[in-house]
Parts: structure tokens; sequence; C-alpha cells
């Protein structure tokens, strides 16, 4: 789960189609339904912009030691837990 509204979601997927990523198709088994496709011609760029964003990220991440990098993980871990059990209780208070 993303933890993104259907509102959010479908924002993103708006933007993706008018630049031209995706493509948006009906379920042919459930008309209700909207698939996402991504468009075959634009796989190479999505793939050189991630491509890009894991060797930037192997860079910034070699200035931290394997410990340091434990510390980060585990706190990212642990407040992102907290957070999404905080927004529960939040919903509930409604």
């Amino acid at each position: 789960k993303s933890g993104l509204t259907t509102g959010a979601i479908t924002g993103v997927i708006d933007r993706l189609e008018k630049t031209g990523y995706v493509r948006r198709i009906r379920d042919s088994s459930d008309r209700r339904r909207l698939l996402v496709e991504l468009i075959p011609e634009n796989l190479e760029k999505i793939s050189r912009i991630f491509q890009d964003l894991a060797q930037e990220s192997a860079g910034f991440l070699s200035r931290y030691s394997e410990e340091e990098l434990q510390t980060i993980i585990k706190f990212l871990k642990n407040s992102t837990a907290f957070a999404a059990d905080y927004a529960k209780t939040l919903k509930k208070a409604k």
C-alpha cells in the first residue's frame, strides 16, 4: 500500500499520462476498473532516469559506514511505523 488517497493516486497517474509515460486502459473483465500501462517507447527513458538515480544514490550512501546506514534504516522504519500508527489514531478520532 502506498498510503496515498485515491485522489492523490489519480493525480500521479494524470501527470504520468500527460507526460507520455503511461496510458489508461479499460479492464476487459471488469468495466469499473482501469489499468495503467507503461508506454513501451518510453521504457528506455524511464530506465535511464532510474539508473541515474541509482548511481547518485550509491554515491550519496557511500559517505556513511555500514553501522551508520543500519542506524538510519532502523530510524526510518521506526519513525514510519510510528507515523502510520498515529495516522490510524487520528482517523479513529474523527
